[in-house]
């Protein structure tokens, strides 16, 4: 799965939810979490290549002395921006979870996420399980079933570092209870948590070799995704899906295949651009080559050439190669 796309989908998704659509999201990236710095750099010469979805922003701090991003940004210049500033780092990020009211569940709750992020980073399962339960203890006192579905979301999101199958897929069955209560009772924001929360139920499965009935519930993400109006994100879940599907049902794979291409071209090329839809797009392409369908692929060409360029099938091969062996950076 391409959680490169599901990131930037999410993200955009996530802005586009804002009240104020030009308000931008920023995503911070701290290098301490890195295992890699030349594949994270690659990383984000294929995001910037690619291009960011419109008001995202992306923060990377860098270390004074190493300066490892200059050359990335040198390459970037009208899409980069650099400071310097002498700052405590990680005392300023302390400082910014813990502003505010101290009695405030958000407040309380922003702290707990920092410390679960630490205990993640620093491999203890301990903390993390002692600071996931006083997050949920929280949000549940909340009285909100969406801030409480999200706890559980979010603290299931961090034990798939520690591969505790069991406990992320009872969170997360707990959480979706909860944000479908809380649709039901007409809070809006709980779609995206149902959404989310179905991605998670199917990475579970899916680590855990329980292959379709991941492919399953990524279907389902798809038809919720469409169901709710965020259309965009049943493709990266459909192409999930179908990608499993390939090994397993042949029939189901070239009908969902068909299905994510003929959903994909309803949407804007902007839209598509910061999707996983070449991909999909690809994929059919071979699929109806191989059935000696070439005026259906002369169709599919046409329409890629204004979405990608000419040499869109060459792109889309190279990103192929260039990640077939490179590890994956999935920020949850």
């Amino acid at each position: 799965a391409d959680t490169d796309q599901l990131l930037m989908e999410m993200l955009h998704s996530f802005q586009q939810s804002l009240s104020d659509k030009k308000k931008p999201v920023v995503l911070a990236m701290m290098p301490k979490t890195v295992s890699s710095v030349n594949e994270f750099t690659d990383w984000l010469n294929d995001r910037l290549k690619q291009g960011i979805p419109e008001f995202v922003r992306f923060s990377v701090f860098d270390y004074e002395e190493e300066r490892y991003f200059d050359d990335l940004f040198k390459r970037f210049k009208s899409s980069t921006k650099s400071l310097a500033l002498p700052i405590d780092l990680q005392g300023a990020i302390n400082k910014l979870s813990k502003m505010g009211d101290p009695n405030s569940p958000e407040v309380q709750f922003r702290t707990c996420m920092q410390e679960m992020g630490e205990a993640t980073s620093a491999n203890n399962l301990t903390q993390l399980d002692k600071w996931g339960a006083k997050a949920l203890e929280i949000a549940q006192r909340s009285g909100k079933k969406g801030f409480f579905a999200s706890a559980h979301l979010i603290y299931a999101g961090m034990l798939f570092t520690f591969k505790k199958y069991e406990q992320i897929n009872y969170l997360l069955e707990g959480g979706l209870r909860l944000a479908q209560l809380g649709l039901s009772e007409g809070d809006e924001t709980c779609k995206v948590n149902i959404i989310q929360i179905y991605a998670y139920m199917a990475a579970s499965k899916q680590h855990n070799g329980q292959e379709v009935e991941a492919a399953d519930l990524y279907v389902r993400q798809g038809e919720l995704a469409i169901q709710y109006g965020f259309g965009i994100q049943a493709l990266t879940a459909w192409w999930q899906a179908y990608n499993i599907y390939q090994k397993k049902d042949q029939k189901v794979y070239h009908a969902l295949m068909e299905q994510a291409y003929q959903h994909g071209i309803t949407f804007t090329t902007q839209e598509l651009q910061h999707s996983c839809f070449s991909y999909i797009a690809f994929d059919y392409h071979d699929y109806l080559s191989n059935l000696k369908q070439m005026d259906k692929c002369r169709e599919i060409d046409a329409y890629m050439h204004a979405i990608e360029g000419e040499n869109w099938k060459e792109k889309v091969e190279k990103y192929k190669n260039d990640t077939k062996h490179k590890k994956r950076f999935l920020f949850i």
